[in-house]
Formats: structure tokens, C-alpha cells, sequence
């Protein structure tokens, strides 16, 4: 009920049962107790726009506001508090930001650690310091024995 003003009154009716009307009843406007958001259906936005989108370019203004980033951290074993606690810390050390992390573990990283914060990726992973490696060992170029002595 939306509009204030005297001689309301409420009708009830269902199948099988006697009707009842309440007696008059005037609607007042008062102070707000609540409030109250609405949400406009799955399929609507606002202007075109949906409403998911609207949503996460809210939750980025906010984090630009409360200079805070939000950090993937993979790790390849589960990570306990005080190592979380350390990573968070240094990150925050190297952005100079608050630095949110969402850890996951991946154990095809052998082990280390790889960060993604926006589009900057930091991969300190054994598995990617392995395929360095190999890929250096494939594609050295040749070297002589000590001494000169070939075969």
C-alpha cells in the first residue's frame, strides 16, 4: 500500500469459506522503518544492460575506491593460514595495495606459486622453471669438449 488516506478497508474471500471485510482503517505516512530493494527479473537490466554487468562494474568501483586488488593465487598443495597470511602480505608489499586472495591449488605445478592480479600474471611455478630449462637444454647450441677434441 503506497497511498496514505482513511476509509481502507480489506475483503477476504476463498471457495467453500464465508467471505469477511475488516472494518475501516486509515493508512498513514510515517517515518521509514526499512528499506527495501527491488530486483528487476533475470532477463532486465537497466538500459539495456544486465543487471550481472551492472553488479560486477559496481564491486570493481568499489575495490578502486578501497584500494584493493583481487589476487588468483595457485598453488600445487593447500596453503594453511600463516603461509596465506605471508603471500597476502608480500603481495601487498609488491602492488602497495589490499590485496584479496582467492587461493586454489593445482598440483601439476610440482610447486610454487602462480599469481594473477588484473592481467599481470607472476608464474613462480617449479613446473614453468622446468620447461625453461628443457627448453634451454633443446635449443642450446653445441658446445666443443675441454680441450678442443671433437669426435
Amino acid at each position: 500500500m503506497n497511498t496514505p488516506g482513511s476509509g481502507y478497508s480489506l475483503a477476504a474471500a476463498a471457495t467453500g469459506l464465508t467471505g469477511a471485510t475488516s472494518s475501516a482503517f486509515t493508512v498513514n505516512v510515517g517515518p521509514a522503518s526499512r528499506l527495501v530493494f527491488g530486483a528487476y527479473p533475470l532477463s532486465g537490466g537497466v538500459a539495456g544492460v544486465p543487471l550481472g554487468e551492472i553488479s560486477a562494474a559496481y564491486l570493481v568501483l568499489v575495490d578502486v575506491k578501497l584500494n584493493r586488488v583481487h589476487a588468483g593465487v595457485v598453488t600445487a598443495h593447500p596453503v594453511d593460514e600463516a603461509l596465506a597470511r605471508d603471500i597476502t602480505a608480500r603481495l601487498q608489499d609488491a602492488v602497495r595495495k589490499t590485496v584479496v586472495p582467492h587461493f586454489d591449488t593445482d598440483p601439476r605445478l610440482l610447486g610454487g606459486v602462480i599469481v594473477r592480479i588484473g592481467d599481470r600474471v607472476f608464474d613462480g611455478s617449479l613446473r614453468r622453471r622446468m620447461r625453461l630449462l628443457r627448453h634451454r637444454l633443446l635449443h642450446a647450441a653445441p658446445t666443443s669438449p675441454p680441450g678442443g677434441a671433437t669426435d
